[in-house]
């Protein structure tokens, strides 16, 4: 060979755009999360899920099986705790059906668009990017036996929970989820087993027809608004309503309520990856908690209550003829804190 074949073939060996010897980038990590919030509620399968949670000393474990179509199709049946066994929950795009069978009653309720747009994803992302640091695992395989990614979102301020999610890589469906609190133990889970991402189901597998003698309940369709123009348009009505919470969680969502029979307002704020949510009643409405024993507490210098229910933090207060309740995945110290920033 002569002395310039071998320089060029040096030259062409050496070029990182020959496809020969191109190496695959790694995947980059707010790419891979974009992939799964656009998949959520899209991607076609069935599976058992099992949410354990850590409360205090002891766990509490529900498991469903879950069968997903997309485009707002899909049924849930109920086969952990006991309690809670033979509930069905299903979703047609247009209504939902929810079956108690304790209590032998359904409650139908309408359904609004649900569906993400890619503009939603985007703002989504923007919010967790703003509060979490992202660092992906391309190589961690576990649980689904099919390549996945690792992904763990830590918050920027050690005042909520870290989370570790395993997506998978062909579909972007997010199969197992871990909870972290401030001190790095586990606080819950959330994984999918016999996972089918071919399920051979149609709309007649997941219909749902009511058991004969229960009890229907038709629940009134709320309206959740969320275009900026609208729940502006409507919080004037409450009076000045924060587009922030602060330490991070944006205003998604109003809608009106009633609690206890009283008008009411709940808006939704979001950090990216948790919801908190504020509701505002005319009247006195505190909310009892059904989990840990109440505690006194003070905010602005209205007298509410804390307590624990499962894995969600709630606060009540009152004040000026109106009760303030706030609930959400974090801990005590800061959702106290945040309240006592609500005027």
């Amino acid at each position: 060979m002569s002395t310039s074949a071998i320089l060029l073939a040096a030259l062409i060996s050496s070029n990182p755009s020959n496809p020969a010897v191109k190496r695959d980038r790694p995947p980059d990590a707010s790419a891979v999360l974009r992939r799964a919030l656009l998949a959520e509620s899209r991607v076609p399968f069935e599976g058992h899920q099992t949410i354990v949670i850590s409360t205090g000393d002891s766990t509490d474990a529900t498991e469903t099986h879950e069968i997903i179509l997309g485009n707002g199709l899909s049924r849930t049946e109920y086969l952990l705790p006991r309690s809670s066994a033979g509930r069905v929950v299903t979703e047609d795009g247009k209504t939902r059906w929810e079956y108690d069978p304790v209590q032998s009653t359904v409650v139908r309720s309408s359904l609004s668009n649900r569906s993400r747009s890619t503009g939603s994803v985007d703002r989504i992302l923007a919010l967790i990017n703003k509060n979490y640091r992202l660092r992906l695992d391309a190589h961690h395989e576990r649980g689904s036996g099919r390549p996945n990614f690792s992904l763990e979102i830590t918050p920027r301020q050690n005042d909520r929970n870290r989370f570790r999610w395993w997506i998978d890589r062909a579909t972007g469906h997010v199969f197992r989820r871990e909870a972290y609190d401030c001190n790095g133990k586990l606080n819950w889970t959330s994984a999918y087993s016999i996972i089918n991402y071919n399920p051979n189901r149609t709309t007649k597998s997941i219909a749902f027809h009511p058991p004969k003698n229960a009890r229907i309940v038709a629940k009134r369709d709320q309206r959740t608004l969320t275009d900026r123009n609208e729940i502006q348009s409507l919080v004037r009505e409450w009076g000045q309503i924060g587009q922030t919470l602060g330490r991070g969680f944006a205003l998604q969502s109003a809608c009106q309520v009633n609690a206890k029979g009283m008008p009411g307002l709940h808006l939704q704020y979001s950090d990216g990856i948790v919801a908190i949510s504020l509701i505002k009643v005319i009247g006195s409405a505190v909310v009892p908690g059904e989990g840990q024993a109440a505690r006194s507490v003070t905010i602005g210098g209205a007298n509410g209550t804390i307590t624990h229910e499962s894995r969600f933090t709630l606060v009540s207060w009152g004040g000026s003829g109106r009760t303030l309740s706030m609930v959400g995945d974090v801990p005590e110290n800061t959702l106290l804190a945040i309240a006592r920033t609500v005027r």
